[in-house]
This record gives structure tokens, C-alpha cells and sequence, in this order.
């Protein structure tokens, strides 16, 4: 303990010796790294003794450790779910920390519909539909949508469309939706809705057997066309069923997490397994410098079954607290959850499974991450830089037509998109001209870079050449902050008969001002500067296209009687843009708090007229 402050040594030594919370601050009293002990005086102290522990922090933790708080719990399950949301509290940048699930989607069964139809979405919603998901493949998601179409041939039109059709679509001559748009018959079509659920539920079997004994009744009522239809589709379900991977019905629905690591780089891999059959994989991918195995899996599980379902049995790697989890999870589904480490039969097949997959997946990353090292490199060499650039911003603007000008900033650390740093712009100032714009974005990121609220990038990217870099200059010397800035200009036709293209060309400072650069077009260098130039004009030109989109939302409903500001902002904050309001059924739009019955016809029906 000599490398440490006396001080902090005596409070170390005096830490209770009961289960709690400890929190790490560095000089700035930023937590830097939260943990959970069953006895934090001992577990507190391990970190202090030289040689206790081999992970990679204890080599730097005297110089960034400057003070320590605590949470004194009843039990070390109470432990684990504090630690977990202090993660989420402060963000410390040593703990893992997994995005939410916003983008992953869900197949949707409208239940609370007259007919209900089904749909891929990715937020779920308190409207009555049943919610099957998230499945954090799209291909996975997108293939058991499509099964529900083959199998099942419920409808996936809106609400607006079913009404007013008169004659089946083309998904009906495909034998994809019974059409109840025309064929008016509810109870085939419940029972239609009730199999699906089944079949998503992991009752394919069920479902089978039923559908069975349906087509043998009505082979017996001599409705043969009837008998033939259910025939079909048991057929179609039982060839899905078989492209499933089966490990054996009597598992259930049960979990296996694999774990693989290298240094500070960690792939977790979880294998979801409903009623013996694989149905979904989800991979994560990060570092965590600070935290050992067991300490790794127990705050993914954590973290991970707060956007997910909770099965009935989670595997997990040896190590890990198996019966601390078991209780976290139990309270989350109000009933018995095993959490357990297999170590033979059918279990321990899906657990080896699972970090046989997570082995692959850290093996691919850490070759991707040898890409990226030897891009960063070449960036370095190619623009005269004294090191790699670690952090690297890219800037572009956006309009259309004159109308809506915005800026972008993306940011790149370690050659990988770091969606946390992204910023847009909103021109303030009335310019018109591209020159300008950029110069106001400029002025007021370096602004922000100069007052320490923005991360100073080693390296700045803009999207053009010397106009760009000219408003760059005067940015500079407004704010007196000066950045080390390149510019990529596109590749443009110069010969429209042959189709010839100048190459992408680099202006890169020299001292005096900025010099021309051609690298070969293939190199690796020039690669990763036009993905972050590639990244800036899509970033911005999303936030210009939702601007524009927001703007017209706004106008049309401001049209529509009865439609007020808490009303308007309501509608705003619910549907998000203008695709998912047109969608939308009049239930849907009721469901809205403060919307009545009346107001709801009235949007609906002004949507529809447009």
C-alpha cells in the first residue's frame, strides 16, 4: 500500500466489514469504477496489496484513484442491484456499460385489434398488442416474421387499408394473409391469431398437434378444401421447425452465456434457447480494463435481463454467483429463476456452445482491431501527424434546397465510431452560403473544446477542401483555439464520356497553410478519413431529413382542429415522426393521454385525406 496516500490507506483500513457499494472518484470526483463486496474492508484492501491482483488497472490505480465512497447494504444481492444502477447513475468509464435495447426489434401481434394483424416494430407500447422480442438479429426477426406470413397468413396492412380494401392484395394470391379484408370469417381468423401466438410463444408442437386434429374434422365434415388448407400449413410448420437447431425438448427456455477474453477485451455471447430450440443469439463486444471474469458476467446478466425476458434458467461460466443472480432475476419475473454453472449433460453442451461462439466472435474482433491499429497508423504517415490519432472528429452540412441547414459532428476514437460524442448544429446565424455555415459550427465547437466541454480530438476532419478549410482559419481566430485540421475532397467525374474520376484528395497542414495529398486510392489510411467523412454527411443529412420531417409534422397537425400545443406535443413525443402517425389506427391515437374519441376521427381522417 506504500504507492497510496496515507490517507487513503487509513480509510481503507477502516472500511466496515459488511456487504455494500464502493465507488472509485479520480481528482475531478468522477466516479471512475463501481463494484459491489461481500465485505468491503477486505474486498476495498485487495486492490491495495501489491501483487494480490494481476488485472491491468492495479498498474496505473495509484494515479488516478483520489478518493473512495461507500454503501453499507444488507446483503450482497441488495449489493448487486445497487452497483447496477450506480452504473447506470455515473457512467464510469472502467465498468461495462451495454446500450439499451431501442434498436433491436419486435415482432408485434395487435391482440387488441378488431383483426390483428402483425408487424415488426422497435419500441414496445401499453396498447394491448402482445410483444415478442427484442431479437437482437433483424435476420432472426425478419425470418419468424416471415414465418408468421407463410404459416398463420395473418395481415400485415394498417388498419386504414383493410377497411377500405374490396378485393384481396397481392399478399392473399400469395398465400401469405387469409384477407380478412374481405373474408369475413372471425373465428378462422382467431384461431389463425391464437396458433401464432402459440408457435411464438414455443408451442410449435402444440400447435401442430391442434391443427391436426382440426383438418381430421373437417376431412370428417367432408369439407375437404378446409382439410387441405390445415394440411399445408402443418406441413410448412413442421419443415420450419426442423431448420431450427434442436438440443432437446425437455430444457425449456433457458440461456447460456459464454464468456471469452484477451487483455481487457471481453465478448459475452448469450445462446437463447425456447422450448429446446435456438432462436435467437445476441454478441457484445467490449473492453473493461478494471473487472475480472465473474465480475464481468454478473453485471452483463444484470444489465442484460433488464431489456429482455427472463427464462426459466440462465448457464453461466464457473466463477460466477449463480444464486445471487437467481434472486436479482426472481424479483424482476415474481418467480423462481436458476442461474447455475453446468458442468455435463445437455446444459454444459449449451454452455460450451456458447463460449465456442464467444471465442469466434473476440477472434474476429481482435483481428478487426489489428485493422483498425495499422489504419491509424497510416493516417499518422499520411497527414505528418507526431502520434495515432486516437480521437478523430468529422464535420459536414446538410439542406436541401437552400431550406434547413444543419451541421454534423461525428467522432471517432480508435478508429471506431463513438456515437456518444456525435453532435448536430442548427444554424443560428441566417447564413446562407456553405462557407459560413461551417464557420459558424466551427466557431462554436471550438468554442466548447477551448471551455473543456467537448473532448479535444487529435485529429479534425471536414468533408472539402480549401473553402472548408478557410472557414476553419477563421473560426480559429475567433475562439484562439487551434486544432490540428485536415480536408477530404470527394472523388468527382471529370470526363462525362468516359466516366473518369479525380481521386480523393487530402489538404494537410504544412506550417504555411495546407498542402495537396494523394494517397493511393486503396490505402488503408485514406479508407478509415472517408468513413468518418461518409459518417459525417449521413449523420447529417438524418438530422436535416428529421428536421424537415418534424417541421411538417408540426404543421399538419397544427391544421387539425382540436389539436392544441399539449396535445400536438403529446402526438409529437409519442409517434416520433410522420410514418408511424399515418400507421396508426384510431385506438392507437386514443390510447395517447388527453386525445378523446373525437379529436382522434378528426387526425385520423385529415391523415388519410392527405
Amino acid at each position: 500500500m506504500t504507492s497510496f496516500p496515507r490517507e487513503l490507506q487509513e480509510f481503507v483500513a477502516n472500511l466496515p466489514e459488511k456487504p455494500g457499494v464502493y465507488l472509485f472518484r479520480d481528482a475531478e470526483s468522477e466516479v471512475i469504477y463501481v463494484g459491489k463486496a461481500k465485505n468491503l474492508r477486505r474486498r476495498v484492501s485487495s486492490y491495495f496489496r501489491p501483487g494480490s491482483d494481476d488485472r491491468p488497472f492495479i498498474a496505473f490505480l495509484p494515479q488516478v484513484l483520489h478518493s473512495i465512497d461507500f454503501v453499507v447494504l444488507n446483503s450482497e444481492k441488495e449489493a448487486l442491484i445497487l452497483e447496477n444502477e450506480l452504473i447506470k447513475q455515473h457512467h464510469p468509464r472502467y465498468n461495462i456499460l451495454l446500450r439499451d435495447d431501442k434498436n433491436f426489434l419486435y415482432v408485434r401481434v395487435g391482440t387488441g385489434d378488431e383483426w390483428p394483424g402483425i408487424s415488426l416494430v422497435r419500441r414496445r407500447a401499453a396498447d394491448g398488442a402482445r410483444y415478442f422480442g427484442p431479437f437482437h438479429s433483424a435476420a432472426s426477426a425478419r425470418q419468424t416474421f416471415a414465418a408468421l406470413q407463410r404459416y398463420f397468413g395473418l395481415r400485415t396492412c394498417t388498419d386504414y387499408e383493410m377497411r377500405t380494401r374490396s378485393r384481396p392484395c397481392l399478399e392473399a394470391d400469395m398465400g401469405r394473409c387469409i384477407a380478412p379484408c374481405v373474408n369475413k370469417d372471425r373465428a378462422t381468423y382467431q384461431a389463425a391469431v391464437q396458433d401464432a401466438l402459440r408457435f411464438l410463444s414455443g408451442r410449435g408442437t402444440d400447435v401442430i398437434a391442434d391443427l391436426e386434429r382440426r383438418m381430421y374434422e373437417a376431412s370428417d365434415a367432408l369439407n375437404f378444401e378446409r382439410a387441405a388448407v390445415l394440411r399445408d400449413r402443418i406441413v410448412k410448420i413442421r419443415e420450419g421447425m426442423q431448420k431450427q437447431y434442436v438440443v432437446g425438448e425437455s430444457l425449456g427456455n433457458v440461456d447460456a452465456v459464454g464468456l471469452a477474453s484477451q487483455g481487457r477485451h471481453f465478448v459475452v455471447v448469450v445462446l437463447r434457447f425456447d422450448s429446446g430450440r435456438l432462436h435467437d443469439r445476441a454478441k457484445y463486444v467490449f473492453e473493461s480494463p478494471l473487472s475480472d471474469k465473474a465480475e464481468v458476467v454478473e453485471s452483463f446478466v444484470v444489465q442484460f435481463y433488464q431489456h429482455n425476458e427472463v427464462p426459466a434458467e440462465v448457464l453461466v461460466p464457473e466463477g460466477v454467483d449463480g444464486r445471487g443472480l437467481g434472486d436479482v432475476l426472481a424479483q424482476r419475473t415474481r418467480g423462481t429463476v436458476k442461474v447455475r454453472h453446468p458442468r455435463g449433460g445437455r446444459p454444459g453442451v449449451l454452455l460450451r456452445m456458447a463460449r465456442e461462439n464467444a471465442r469466434e466472435v473476440l477472434r474476429l474482433a481482435m483481428v478487426e482491431q489489428g485493422m483498425r491499429s495499422q489504419a491509424l497508423q497510416r493516417v499518422m504517415e499520411i497527414t505528418g501527424l507526431d502520434r495515432e490519432p486516437k480521437v478523430i472528429a468529422g464535420f459536414d452540412m446538410s439542406m436541401l434546397q437552400g431550406s434547413n441547414p444543419v451541421g454534423a459532428l461525428v467522432v471517432f476514437r480508435d478508429g471506431r465510431p463513438f456515437k456518444r460524442g456525435y453532435r448536430t448544429f442548427s444554424i443560428k446565424s441566417g447564413a446562407i452560403d456553405d462557407f459560413h455555415q461551417m464557420q459558424e459550427v466551427l466557431t462554436r465547437f471550438l468554442k466548447r473544446v477551448g471551455q473543456g466541454d467537448l473532448e479535444r480530438p487529435d485529429l479534425v476532419l471536414l468533408d472539402g477542401g480549401p473553402p472548408q478549410l478557410g472557414a476553419y482559419e477563421e473560426a480559429s481566430k475567433e475562439t484562439g483555439v487551434s486544432l490540428f485540421v485536415i480536408g477530404l475532397a470527394k472523388s468527382r467525374v471529370v470526363e462525362h464520356e468516359s466516366g473518369r474520376r479525380s481521386p480523393e484528395r487530402l489538404y494537410v497542414p504544412d506550417g504555411k497553410g495546407w498542402r495537396r495529398v494523394v494517397p493511393d486510392q486503396h490505402d488503408d489510411g485514406l479508407r478509415l478519413l472517408m468513413q468518418v467523412r461518409d459518417e459525417a454527411h449521413r449523420f447529417a443529412g438524418r438530422f436535416q431529413g428529421a428536421r424537415r420531417q418534424k417541421s411538417t409534422f408540426r404543421s399538419l397537425l397544427e391544421s387539425i382542429p382540436g389539436v392544441g400545443k399539449k396535445r400536438r406535443l403529446a402526438i409529437l413525443r409519442h409517434f416520433k415522426d410522420m410514418d408511424a402517425l399515418r400507421k396508426a389506427g384510431i385506438h392507437e391515437l386514443m390510447a395517447i393521454p388527453g386525445i378523446p374519441e373525437s379529436v382522434a376521427r378528426r387526425i385520423f381522417e385529415t391523415l388519410h385525406e392527405e
